[in-house]
C-alpha cells in the first residue's frame, strides 16, 4: 500500500498515524529519501527520515551516488537495524499513547508475547512548554520488569538535554545538555537505560527528553 507520493517525514508522521489504524505496518510503503523532499522542499536529517520510515515496509528512494560517505555509513546502520527488528515490527501489536503535547507523539510496537517492544518518541515541532514532563508506555505486561534504553543509530546530534533514565553514562551528560550523545553500545543502544515494571511505565512513565524539532528518538524495551 503506497500511502502517498509525499515522503516528507514530517507529513508522513501524520499519514502513518492514521493509516496504521486500518493497515499493518508491513503493508505501508515507507521510504528513506534524500535530505530534501521533492514535494515540500523541506530538509530533514537522516535520523528523522529513517526513524519515521522504519515503522513501515522500509525502502530507499534516494540516488545514493549523491550521498556522502557518512550518509552511506549511517544508512547502512539503519538498514541493519530494520532487518534485525523486522520480525517485531511486522508481527507485534501497534500501540499509541495519548498526546501530552501537540508537538510530541509516542507510539510503538509490542511483541505478541510482550517480551520486547520498540517505541518512537517523535518531536514534531517546538512546544510552548519546556520540559514536557513525562510520557508513558502501554501494552506491556504490568507484572514484568523491563529494561528501557534509548537507541541511537549513526552519529546523533539531536538531543539538547537527556534525562537520567538514559543510563549512567548519559546521566553525566544530562546536566550539561551535551550533544552528541555517547558512548554507544552495539546496534545503537545507549548506556544501560533503566529497569522498571510494565505497570510503572504505563502509570508513572519517564521524563521526556528535550530535543530539537523534527527528530525521532527510538526506545528499546526488553523484559529482564
Amino acid at each position: 500500500m503506497w500511502v502517498s507520493d509525499s515522503i516528507d517525514p514530517l507529513e508522513r508522521q501524520d499519514m502513518h498515524r492514521w493509516t496504521q489504524q486500518l493497515l499493518p505496518l508491513e503493508l505501508l510503503g515507507a521510504h528513506i529519501h534524500s535530505g530534501g523532499s521533492h514535494t515540500t522542499h523541506r530538509m530533514h536529517d537522516l535520523g528523522f527520515r529513517a526513524g519515521t520510515a522504519v515503522f513501515g515496509h522500509l525502502g530507499i528512494e534516494w540516488d545514493l551516488t549523491e550521498a556522502s560517505e557518512a550518509e552511506l555509513a549511517e544508512l547502512a546502520e539503519w538498514i541493519a537495524f530494520y532487518r534485525e527488528n523486522r520480525a517485531l515490527l511486522h508481527t507485534g501489536r501497534m500501540v499509541r499513547m495519548d498526546d501530552i503535547d501537540p508537538t510530541f507523539r509516542v507510539s510503538g510496537v509490542v511483541a505478541a508475547d510482550r517480551a520486547s517492544a520498540l517505541f518512537s518518541l517523535a518531536h514534531l515541532g517546538r512546544s510552548d512548554a519546556a520540559p514536557l514532563g513525562r510520557f508513558t508506555l502501554r501494552g506491556l505486561d504490568p507484572d514484568r520488569r523491563y529494561r528501557v534504553r534509548p537507541l541511537s543509530i549513526g552519529n546523533p546530534s539531536h538531543g539538547v538535554q537527556v534525562p537520567p533514565w538514559f543510563g549512567t553514562a548519559d546521566a553525566r551528560l544530562a546536566s550539561d545538555g551535551v550533544t552528541p550523545l555517547s558512548p554507544r553500545l552495539p546496534h545503537g543502544a545507549l548506556a544501560d537505560g533503566v529497569v522498571l515494571s510494565g505497570r510503572v511505565l504505563e502509570s508513572a512513565g519517564l521524563q521526556t527528553p528535550m530535543s530539537y524539532p523534527d527528530q525521532v528518538w527510538l526506545v528499546s524495551v526488553t523484559a529482564v
